[in-house]
């Protein structure tokens, strides 16, 4: 299965201040990846919500199933919106 992963880490936020908490690190981010591929899937990092909507939006999109731990950032709705662009796009 080809897996695309999404996730919220502060370098693609430009970030350094650690009171932005619900970034995930980046041993995290190859930790889930290694222990996907060591299942058999194919994973490809995603990074978060904008590099999402940039690759459904140029063509570069071809998974078949999306994981996703990204938070957001700067609304109460944050967590939801890759869910919701997924489920509103028929993608699990």
């Amino acid at each position: 299965m080809k897996i695309g992963f999404c996730y919220d880490t502060m370098s693609d936020y430009n970030f350094t201040d650690l009171n932005f908490c619900d970034f995930t690190s980046e041993e995290s981010v190859s930790y889930v990846k290694e222990v996907l591929e060591s299942c058999g899937h194919k994973v490809t990092l995603i990074g978060n919500a904008g590099k999402l909507f940039h690759r459904m939006h140029s063509g570069q999109f071809d998974f078949n199933l999306v994981f996703s731990t990204a938070e957001g950032l700067g609304s109460r709705n944050r967590e939801g919106w890759i869910a919701s662009f997924l489920e509103a796009s028929g993608i699990p």
